[in-house]
């Protein structure tokens, strides 16, 4: 099995990409992880936060952020340095890993803000 070159630029392009839709899978499961139970009408996210999926929560909405930025900013770096080689073949790939990456982090920046706004716990009485 050959093994993979990293000084290759047209390796890092794929790899880009990869990253990059790795960091569109880590936005999608920030984006249920935050978005679920909004009510529109009072404008609050209500979760549990004494027991079931709700006590993790916050601390899955903060991790997922962290990822998905770490993620997303090595994909546009690696994108950024294979964009523009002579010895890259696939510039279409450096293009869309970069492109990719530099739209997931705003949207993960704008979920983890939208939860920190609206997220309420509901309290329980025992």
């Amino acid at each position: 099995m050959k093994k993979l070159n990293f000084r290759s630029f047209t390796t890092q392009a794929r790899t880009s990409v990869l990253l990059a839709m790795l960091a569109v899978l880590t936005v999608g499961a920030l984006a249920v992880c935050a978005v679920r139970g909004y009510d529109s009408k009072n404008n609050v996210i209500n979760y549990n936060a004494s027991e079931g999926y709700g006590q993790y929560r916050p601390n899955l909405v903060l991790g997922l952020t962290a990822l998905t930025l770490v993620i997303s900013l090595g994909a546009g770096a690696i994108g950024f340095n294979s964009l523009g080689q002579k010895r890259n073949e696939k510039q279409g790939l450096s293009w869309l890993g970069l492109a990719v990456s530099a739209l997931c982090i705003p949207t993960a920046l704008t979920l983890y803000t939208f939860w920190k706004t609206f997220s309420e716990s509901i309290l329980q009485s025992k």
